[in-house]
């Protein structure tokens, strides 16, 4: 393979949309070929000779298919593929002679025969003759010229530099590092050139697509979909990301075929019909976790699941056909999301949770039709439940508290609370010893009574306070009783001051990270006598980095601390690490409060956390 064979692998990709973007070439339609100059090609331009009918009557015999078909143009080979019993239909692939007769029958927008009507579609790239040109279509100066110049250097170069010696010359570490600058789509034609591509690819999937975000391959054809999976998918480990391309169906079958230790799915807004869906999920017993949103699956969907045995986390999100009918049969779940699932029903959630022995994990957020009964009895159906995640209701829902084994609880308040919030009073209660993460969406509600509360809950871990004006920095000094603190956000909280957050570092041996996003009084100040705490607490062993997240804060506008050899100190030796871009972290479930909270976002912030 020569530095040549490389550039006409890059140059390929040019010609193909050159290719489509003729303007005497009919477009990509619902078939998977284009027409240019009375030639059919493939999406992966190859020629068709290939086509496939279905839509045959059973009763229609070979002879008079042939008949049919041989009109067009002489015929090499003939295959009929018989269909099920309870079907009334068959199909049939035609090889043709000509590649401009398989054209014919393409153009022809109708065929009919023996009273059935037929559908034509080409062959794929792979099952067409000659298919093995398309990895490496000749490419010419003459029919790209603005390649040219950038041939001959190429050309002096090779011959001047390496003697005639080709690129498989270099050793696996180098052919690695130019696999790992291709694209997905390049790196599936670099693997197909010899076996030794093939292995370099193999070790780079070996540690590049353990997670595969569906989104960077959405532009690959079904031929080229078919062979990363076959080079990629023994090592693929966790899908991720919403799916829409055109032939879905083929590409799940090659998931299914291809990744035997896929275990994590999250489909996101993948829109698949029914009967794809059922087929899917019947065809992967290994799944452990699974996620998808925006669906309109129906409850009977989820007794395809009942395969799964070895599922135990489950996310239906924002899905408007189901009410958790048949989640109850899943016994084995231990995580189980339904974030938004507005037609869940109330005795249907009753089930789940009396059912759902092993339940650990619940997300009933944005759930409204969810009845006081539930909350009363809460404690006695959920006997294992430890993170609890809810919108909270205008009835009574202080029996949260009693739940046996919570740890873990998030309160949205969808609509401001018009009275206390006695829950807090409840978990102080119950829960002092127990609770390691609270996390209270509500805009402006809290008071100091519950700031008090809360630092009476001494084994928290976690605890988000955003948007509370409240929390000031003589809220802060009482929330350094918390000592076993890791991660504090604070976001929004305008009057809390650096001396606030100073003093909850130092008493607060173990905090890690701290989300102080649209604080205006974090300053350049803050940044240096943080540094001098961090230092003290390395000398007496604590390694942790301190995350500090100051989005939209006196840093942002400010930054003459980060040009100081204190602070690139302090960088070097992974004390600190300030990230003045991500807006949105620890926030996310504020975009369920109303009225919006606009007053702290920009509109291209709402913009990103909408999509």
């Amino acid at each position: 393979m020569s530095l040549l064979d490389v550039l006409e692998m890059r140059a390929y990709f040019d010609l193909l949309e050159q290719t489509r973007d003729q303007s005497n070439a009919i477009p990509w339609g619902s078939g998977n070929y284009i027409i240019r100059h009375d030639l059919a090609y493939t999406e992966d331009f190859v020629l068709v000779k290939n086509i496939y009918v279905t839509g045959i009557p059973n009763h229609v015999i070979p002879d008079f298919l042939e008949e049919y078909f041989k009109k067009f143009g002489k015929i090499k080979s003939i295959k009929i593929l018989n269909g099920k019993q309870w079907v009334c239909t068959k199909g049939a692939y035609i090889h043709y002679v000509d590649a401009e007769a398989a054209c014919r029958v393409l153009r022809k927008s109708h065929h009919f025969l023996c009273g059935g009507v037929l559908e034509v579609d080409c062959c794929f790239s792979w099952k067409q003759p000659n298919a093995d040109k398309a990895c490496r279509p000749p490419i010419s100066p003459a029919k790209l010229p603005h390649l040219k110049d950038e041939i001959d250097k190429c050309q002096m170069k090779s011959m001047e530099t390496t003697n005639g010696l080709s690129l498989l010359s270099l050793d696996d570490d180098c052919l690695e590092i130019i696999c790992r600058g291709l694209k997905p789509k390049e790196q599936v034609r670099f693997a197909r050139v010899c076996p030794r591509l093939e292995n370099v690819f193999a070790q780079y999937c070996r540690r590049a697509y353990k997670i595969l975000v569906l989104e960077n391959i959405i532009d690959l054809t079904v031929w080229e979909a078919r062979d990363f999976f076959r080079f990629a998918g023994e090592y693929i480990e966790e899908l991720k990301g919403g799916f829409h391309h055109k032939f879905l169906e083929e590409i799940l079958n090659y998931i299914v075929k291809y990744c035997p230790r896929l275990v994590k799915i999250n489909l996101g807004d993948t829109a698949l019909s029914q009967r794809c869906y059922t087929r899917f999920m019947r065809r992967l017993p290994q799944i452990r976790e699974l996620s998808f949103n925006y669906g309109y699956y129906k409850d009977n969907s989820i007794l395809s699941l009942q395969n799964l045995k070895h599922l135990e986390s489950l996310a239906i999100c924002r899905n408007e056909g189901l009410t958790g009918k048949f989640i109850c049969r899943l016994g084995q779940i231990t995580d189980l999301c339904l974030y938004d699932l507005n037609g869940l029903e109330p005795e249907h959630l009753v089930d789940i949770c009396k059912s759902l022995k092993n339940l650990r994990s619940l997300d009933i957020r944005r759930c409204e039709r969810i009845s006081a009964q539930f909350y009363r009895n809460i404690e006695n159906y959920c006997q294992n439940l430890e993170v609890l995640k809810i919108t909270c209701p205008k009835r009574s829902y202080e029996h949260l508290a009693l739940l046996p084994k919570l740890k873990q609880l998030d309160l949205v308040f969808a609509v401001q609370p018009q009275n206390d919030i006695p829950i807090i009073g409840r978990l102080v209660t119950h829960k002092a010893d127990q609770l390691e993460v609270l996390n209270i969406y509500t805009k402006n509600h809290l008071s100091k009574s519950h700031i008090n509360l809360i630092s009476q809950l001494t084994q928290l871990k976690e605890l988000s306070v955003a948007y509370n004006q409240v929390v000031d920095d003589i809220a802060l000094q009482k929330l350094c009783n918390l000592k076993k603190l890791e991660v504090l956000t604070i976001a929004g909280c305008s009057d809390a001051t650096k001396d606030g957050v100073l003093a909850l570092l130092e008493h607060c041996p173990k905090l890690r990270e701290i989300r102080t996003q649209h604080c205006k009084q974090i300053t350049c100040e803050f940044v240096t006598e943080a540094i001098d705490i961090l230092q003290a607490r390395r000398l007496k062993g604590n390694q942790e980095t301190l995350k500090l997240f100051a989005h939209d804060t006196s840093l942002t506008k400010d930054s003459k601390v980060f040009e100081t050899k204190k602070y690139e100190l302090a960088l070097s030796q992974s004390l600190i690490k300030i990230d003045l871009i991500k807006a949105q972290i620890g926030l996310e479930n504020f975009k369920d409060i109303h009225p919006p909270w606009v007053d702290y976002y920009t509109e291209d912030e709402l913009s990103e956390e909408e999509e």
